[in-house]
């Protein structure tokens, strides 16, 4: 048996969507509630009028996701409510639900960008279909598939034994750590091989030169070599996943990431915490690595399908499969015995604006690294992510001549980087 999803729940944070109602009919007020209650929305505050809904949203803490106002209301009407709603919380979604739809109205509405409207009277279904376009979800969508997805049961590769050392080497003194780190690296040869690529590339001009892992090290530095180890670690967990969209997200994407990340510290005044941004950055998307390897097919299908509509990745995730790749993510790291700031990191990945200030700057930086990634290979931000976005923006205080600088111009350099030499 299959098990609908509420309807009013987020499953990306399995908590209600929140909505306020204004209505001077009792009646249509309590009938709405209900039909919103059935599918566990939350009702955070309902009024008989306008003046009163926007007095109580602007006094309070939290602001709803959605607001549902009726147009013929006293002391405020709906199209003044909509005009304040869209002036001042433009990321609020508004729906109208009147028995009013003569053209001005309909035109006034339209100009005001209303998210829907529902004409009285409605039944249950009419309002529910609306609510769910504003969700962005499907109203007969079930999940999942067969049954729950027990993320004990997913299929999780061991980290290799040179990477996990590599991963807690201390590169705090690069100059006597590389010959310790040469000892590390040595006995796989497949590493070295890639080092001494790297260090041979047209990037650092050798052409063959560099011919000991010793002089590469010493060409390198030791962090440089650090990174290139857990990117080919990665790429070896991933490489069985060769269609183009995984390419994309599991190989090229993570290595755009850190590297935005690591370019973003200088000018934020960042600098200590380059490297540790860096490696977050770069195995940030480990979880959906482990769901590609677990379920090539049906992933790539859900990899595809968030790129076309505005649900976010993890809500199509935990639709299909009832854990996401942050989930994921976190069950991987733990039994890789990462280190805890790793771990903290990958679990902290899916944040919301008001979770902002009690972040790290780590767990900041890799997440407008992400969003300035996603624009730089053509994938457009989400409603949610662009709110993110602007308000990580404002954190520090992102002039628009540094956004300037993370642009297309920025992508194209940036591929001449010898890490993305890895992925060939």
């Amino acid at each position: 048996m299959t098990e609908k999803i509420a309807l009013g729940v987020n499953p990306i944070s399995n908590k209600p969507f929140t909505v306020m109602i204004a209505d001077d009919s009792n009646v249509e007020r309590a009938l709405l509630k209900r039909f919103l209650l059935s599918e566990q929305f939350e009702i955070t505050h309902e009024s008989g009028d306008g003046e009163d809904l926007i007095y109580y949203l602007t006094t309070s803490l939290t602001k709803p996701d959605i607001i549902c106002v009726d147009l013929n209301m006293p002391k405020k009407n709906g199209l003044q409510v909509i005009q304040e709603v869209k002036k001042n919380y433009p990321d609020i979604k508004t729906i109208v639900i009147s028995s009013l739809n003569d053209k001005p109205i309909i035109q006034a509405l339209t100009q005001l960008k209303v998210n829907a409207y529902i004409m009285k009277p409605y039944n249950r279904n009419q309002v529910l279909e609306k609510f769910a376009g504003l969700v962005g979800k499907n109203l007969n969508e079930k999940s999942p598939e067969a049954k729950k997805i027990n993320l004990n049961d997913l299929n999780v590769p061991p980290m290799g034994a040179v990477a996990m050392k590599v991963i807690t080497f201390d590169t705090s003194n690069p100059t006597g750590g590389s010959e310790e780190l040469e000892k590390i690296i040595s006995p796989d040869k497949s590493i070295t091989a890639d080092i001494m690529k790297i260090s041979n590339s047209a990037y650092y001009g050798r052409a063959g030169s560099v011919k000991t892992l010793k002089d590469a090290i010493t060409l390198l530095g030791v962090k440089t070599v650090k990174n290139l180890i857990i990117l080919q670690s990665n790429k070896k967990y991933s490489q069985t996943l060769n269609k183009p969209i995984y390419i994309e997200f599991l190989q090229k994407f993570p290595i755009l990431m850190a590297l935005i990340s690591s370019d973003l510290v200088t000018p934020l005044n960042l600098k200590k915490i380059k490297e540790e941004v860096f490696l977050a950055s770069l195995l940030r998307t480990v979880g959906m690595t482990i769901l590609g390897i677990n379920f090539s097919e049906s992933y790539f299908e859900i990899l595809e399908a968030s790129l076309k509509d505005e649900r976010l990745l993890l809500e199509h995730e935990m639709n299909k499969y009832s854990v996401n790749h942050v989930q994921a993510g976190v069950r991987v790291f733990k039994l890789w015995n990462m280190p805890q700031s790793l771990q903290d990191s990958v679990s902290k990945q899916n944040f919301s604006v008001s979770d902002i200030p009690q972040l790290t700057d780590i767990d900041r930086v890799s997440r407008l690294a992400e969003f300035l990634a996603k624009r730089m290979m053509g994938y457009n931000l989400k409603q949610d992510e662009k709110k993110i976005e602007q308000a990580l923006f404002i954190y520090y205080k992102i002039s628009d001549e540094m956004k300037q600088a993370f642009t297309g111009e920025y992508f194209e350099m940036i591929q001449d980087h010898p890490f993305f030499e890895m992925l060939s």
